[in-house]
């Protein structure tokens, strides 16, 4: 059985790192059966100060279909990395799921001392998107002049998980050396029962980190101008502590017909109940790579109101949501208006379309094997 190494910043049973922790959880239960997968990450969650209280320290912990070596802080620093390293068996392939986050970064400058220098598959889930790019730009562009003057990447194979994220990577890396394979959906999802929808009334729910990216305070701006009685929830890990402020003061902005109320952090498991009792996601975000969270929704029977920059771009011709530009605000305004507008029949025909929808995903069998074969041919099988 081939061994595989995957790197990541953060894994289970953390979940605030949000939707990568979700694809190398179901890439581990998809195809844990066909390869030997270990796992280095972080002994704690995103922001957290302490470390997951079930875990050994130092040990290959069994994590369903993987073994995962969780580090501290020490171990994660430069010598630390080097004497881990030291005493590694040798993989059939490291692959590693982020070009930007430290542990990645440190493990790519340490490349040479991987026993066996084994191939390399870097997959940057999204990092390159403008949108992301836009965030700590400085420190972002000053690396990648690093690595590009040094060739750190030049024999590795990148994945995208789109055709715009292959256009991405080869603008920056100008690289042939790059595998289309798209996130791999869960195994399984809970039944869940939509709530009925009235004329005149909508509610609205955002799920994700609050941080810049997600682009909270524009859907705030944006419901500031609405008409009809609207309720926006909130959940999500709060990141950002000075963004969430501004967050904040345009909450107690919104006029009396709309209440925004955040109900703070959500496990993984409740995701899906708690899509259930909302109309609509409410997601402007400046860009993902996948959108884990869209595909929960329509799981859900939850319709999605969302950006142009997530791979979901056939929402309104599936009649399960909105993608639209963010320049256009009164686009959005629109879209919601449309929503309050919308009686219990047109409701409930389209969030049984949004499951449908989303069923498609999560049973297309094309999926499981095209990430089979991009983990073999970044072998070189």
């Amino acid at each position: 059985m081939k061994k595989v190494l995957i790197v990541a910043p953060h894994y289970l049973p953390g979940y605030k790192g949000g939707g990568p922790i979700r694809t190398i959880a179901n890439l581990v239960d998809w195809l844990g059966n066909e390869f030997e997968f270990h796992i280095f990450t972080a002994d704690r969650d995103l922001g957290d100060e302490r470390p997951y209280p079930s875990i050994e320290p130092q040990e290959w912990c069994q994590v369903n279909s993987a073994r995962v070596r969780y580090l501290a802080p020490h171990e994660a620093s430069w010598s630390g990395l080097k004497s881990v390293l030291q005493h590694l068996p040798r993989f059939d392939l490291v692959y590693v799921n982020s070009f930007f986050a430290p542990l990645c970064v440190k493990l790519m400058l340490l490349r040479g001392q991987f026993p066996g220098r084994p191939p390399i598959l870097v997959a940057p889930r999204g990092e390159f998107a403008a949108g992301a790019l836009r965030l700590k730009r400085r420190k972002k562009h000053a690396y990648l002049t690093l690595v590009r003057s040094l060739r750190l990447y030049r024999s590795v194979t990148w994945q995208a998980t789109t055709d715009a994220e292959i256009a991405e990577i080869k603008r920056i890396f100008r690289t042939n050396n790059v595998l289309l394979a798209p996130n791999l959906p869960p195994q399984s999802v809970p039944d869940t029962q939509a709530i009925t929808k009235e004329s005149g009334c909508v509610s609205l729910v955002f799920i994700s980190r609050i941080t810049k990216i997600k682009n909270l305070d524009y859907a705030l701006r944006v419901l500031a101008r609405v008409d009809g009685e609207v309720q926006f929830d909130i959940f999500g890990n709060i990141e950002d502590e000075s963004y969430w402020k501004v967050c904040q003061q345009l909450m107690t902005e919104l006029p009396d017909n709309v209440t925004a109320t955040y109900r703070g952090g959500i496990v993984p498991q409740d995701v899906y109940s708690v899509f259930s009792k909302y109309h609509a996601f409410f997601f402007p975000t400046w860009g993902e790579n996948f959108g884990h969270v869209i595909l929960e929704a329509l799981l859900s029977g939850c319709l999605v109101l969302t950006s142009d920059q997530t791979p979901w771009r056939d929402l309104p011709t599936n009649q399960v949501g909105w993608n639209i530009p963010l320049a256009e605000r009164k686009a959005f305004q629109d879209a919601i208006q449309e929503l309050v507008a919308m009686g219990p029949a047109e409701f409930q025909h389209r969030t049984g379309r949004a499951r449908d929808y989303g069923r498609r995903y999560l049973e297309d069998p094309a999926i499981v094997e095209t990430n089979r074969q991009m983990l073999l041919r970044a072998m070189g099988e």
